[in-house]
């Protein structure tokens, strides 16, 4: 007799990861739907989904490659043959073998895509192998994020915008449809009052809801940035005990950001200098704030050097690690992460990282941070973390902001 039952589970076909609710009928999918019980919400939700319709379709195609196809004829004639998985595992082990031996382990490189449920195999296998030969698509999508928040405080707040933000920036970003769960959060905190500035040379939906839009010159981003910069130091409107306390190179930094008033930044950027200013303010006075930064800052040729500059701007405010800001993972180490529920000591701040001016045209700038976040980063790649000191000089920048 066949049997029937309903199981959950989470889709992860996309970003939105959404809960779901599997019909299966003698271990076979016959369908899913939405989990209406699932904590992280969505915006749009997934009941429209495209995915979720045709899951059925994806998995059961007739035409779905379900064995190993060995070529049978030359490359590019489209021949193959069906073999077993013993056959293909056998041959697979022997040519890697016949590598590692002729060659050495570094001769193989692997790359892969999107993560799902397989990075952690990859990258034991290329340990075991003796490679650190690894690339994918991290390199230009949230990898760069993650290493420059790592490098400068020492932790990557992954779109920690909630109901408690009271100023979202989005940063060459569109949530819609991208990423439904931050959407349903910004929309959450916009109910709640919260202000919306987008950074994107293109009219996005986000862009056409913002309390303010900063349609900037593609390239320019680290430029307005340290033109809010600017505004916020020279105004006043900075967190002036978050600064004293956790901030390392301010002085240098209030001498740097001189050179970018808005009124020069506007040049750079062909934003208003005057919008410029409202733009800081209000990211300055409506504490705490937020970022969500995206494949379109990843991309960009500066990218570490725009990165680099928004953690200024989030730290000159003091919005690191406060409900509502750029609130800290907890499962982090305690010596890098305060515990968040005590909320009566600055949260988060015994060992926030360190913080140093970003690039200008044509000169170096260096990124100095502590002992544990150098190390987790290096180790990141594979590589040995020894005798670090408390502060050392991490990054060197070389990539000029684009010109008018």
């Amino acid at each position: 007799m066949s049997r029937e039952e309903m199981k959950k589970s989470v889709c992860m076909w996309c970003k939105g990861e959404c809960g779901v609710l599997v019909k299966v009928q003698d271990s076979h999918l016959v369908d899913f739907e939405s989990n209406p019980d699932y904590p992280r919400k969505l915006f749009p939700p997934a009941s429209g989904c495209s995915r979720r319709k045709h899951a059925k379709q994806y998995i059961y195609h007739p035409e779905r490659i379900r064995y190993p196809m060995k070529r049978a004829g030359d490359r590019g004639e489209g021949k193959w043959q069906t073999i077993s998985w013993e056959q293909a595992l056998d041959e697979i082990a022997e040519n890697l073998d016949t590598v590692r031996t002729n060659y050495g382990p570094e001769s193989l490189a692997v790359t892969f895509g999107t993560y799902r449920t397989h990075w952690e195999y990859k990258w034991r296998f290329c340990h075991v192998f003796g490679t650190p030969n690894i690339t994918g698509g991290l390199n230009v999508c949230s990898g760069p994020r993650q290493s420059m928040a790592h490098a400068i405080v020492g932790n990557f707040p992954f779109y920690s915008i909630s109901p408690h933000t009271k100023c979202i920036i989005l940063l060459g970003f569109e949530p819609n449809p991208a990423r439904a769960r931050t959407y349903h959060s910004i929309r959450a905190a916009r109910r709640s009052g919260a202000k919306l500035i987008v950074i994107d040379p293109r009219r996005t939906k986000s862009a056409s809801q913002a309390d303010i839009w900063l349609q900037l010159r593609p390239g320019t981003d680290s430029a307005l940035l340290l033109g809010m910069i600017h505004v916020v130091i020279s105004e006043n409107l900075y967190d002036e005990e978050f600064v004293t306390n956790w901030c390392h190179g301010f002085d240098k930094l209030k001498e740097h950001i001189k050179e970018y008033p808005p009124e020069s930044v506007a040049k750079i950027t062909g934003i208003p200098g005057e919008k410029i200013k409202q733009a800081a303010r209000m990211y300055a006075t409506n504490r705490p704030g937020a970022f969500g930064e995206g494949m379109g800052i990843e991309e960009a040729r500066a990218n570490g050097e725009i990165i680099h500059a928004r953690w200024i701007l989030a730290a000159v405010c003091g919005n690191i690690d406060v409900e509502g800001g750029e609130e800290f993972s907890p499962h982090h180490p305690p010596e890098v992460v305060s515990n968040r529920r005590q909320r009566s000591s600055p949260i988060g701040r015994r060992n926030c990282g360190k913080y140093c001016l970003p690039n200008k045209g044509g000169n170096r700038s260096v990124g100095i941070v502590s002992s544990f976040s150098v190390g987790r980063l290096l180790r990141g790649y594979r590589r040995k973390c020894c005798g670090l000191g408390a502060k050392v000089v991490l990054w060197h920048f070389v990539l000029p902001i684009l010109p008018a």
